[in-house]
């Protein structure tokens, strides 16, 4: 019995060697440490594409032409322009001061007349409040810091 499981043994590495000694690599895929996509996959139709670019995320697609582009300037979000069945229907905007921290941003939905702005107060690099707006409607909020 010893003598038959070595001599399988024996085969199976000669097969695998042989096979492996074959395989072509003319073509060899070159890593890359670079992410240009991610797929997920949810309880849903279509699953949800992100599109990755010098290590920022470009683009969503959520299927059926329903996806948001998002415009990047030295590595932060500046703006959004959404799209529902392939049609531009809103966009966001941001604004950041000198020490890169979000001071507004702004939505718009046309077809929805909805538009809103959020206004953001710091001291130091915490937020201290907060100025929203829902169509001219203002909310302030103020944070207690601790």
């Amino acid at each position: 019995m010893k003598t038959i499981c070595k001599l399988i043994f024996v085969l199976f590495v000669s097969i695998m060697y042989t096979s492996c000694e074959e395989d072509s690599v003319d073509n060899a895929v070159q890593p890359s440490n670079e992410l240009v996509a991610i797929q997920e996959t949810l309880n849903q139709a279509s699953p949800i594409n992100y599109t990755i670019s010098n290590n920022l995320n470009t683009k969503i697609d959520y299927g059926s032409g329903n996806y948001q582009l998002q415009v990047f300037t030295d590595g932060k979000m500046t703006s959004i322009e959404f799209f529902n069945d392939g049609v531009a229907s809103g966009n966001a905007t941001y604004t950041y001061d000198t020490d890169d921290r979000l001071i507004n941003s702004t939505r718009s939905f046309p077809a929805l007349n909805q538009n809103s702005e959020s206004q953001y107060e710091y001291t130091g690099n915490q937020i201290l409040a907060t100025n929203f707006s829902l169509d001219n409607i203002w909310c302030y909020n103020f944070r207690k810091l601790i």
